[in-house]
């Protein structure tokens, strides 16, 4: 009994670990029109949860050759670094406080504002001037080829 409960146990972790690699991979199908499903997840983390589902996530993807940013440069949603004011503000003193997303010169990178009082979802002109956040932003950066995808919700 003792070693069905135990591979009952190894099954149920394994398919949670398997999980989450899927739904990473899920959000990374479609940023900005481009897909950056091609690279490999190096970190992973998400906070999200409770009753108003606030939080953040933080998915690290390395890739093996500059194709990926050959497609974020020829999308219309990527802009190309340095960050806008507003983004580096919100990215280096609100979101980063751990420092998983080192300052970046040479690369692009995505804006998606998801709040509620957003008149146009790729500006981030009002973004501090608001109480909360809900966003996704993705960094590319060309030098490592290391893209850092992540939400904000409070």
């Amino acid at each position: 009994m003792k070693r069905v409960v135990g591979i009952l146990l190894i099954i149920a972790l394994m398919l949670s670990l398997f999980g989450c690699s899927g739904a990473d991979k899920r959000a990374l199908a479609d940023v900005g029109g481009v897909d950056l499903r091609g690279g490999d997840i190096i970190f992973s983390e998400d906070t999200h949860g409770g009753i108003h589902y606030d939080g953040r996530s933080l998915i690290k993807v390395r890739y093996s050759d500059a194709s990926t940013a050959e497609k974020i440069a020829a999308s219309d949603k990527w802009r190309a670094m340095p960050f806008s004011d507003n983004l580096e503000t919100f990215v280096y003193q609100y979101y980063n406080s751990d420092s998983q997303i080192p300052k970046i010169e040479n690369g692009y990178y995505y804006f998606y504002d998801r709040h509620n009082d957003s008149k146009d979802r790729y500006s981030d002109a009002d973004l501090l001037n608001r109480p909360s956040f809900n966003l996704t932003f993705a960094v590319y950066d060309a030098d490592s080829q290391t893209l850092y995808f992540c939400t904000f919700d409070t």
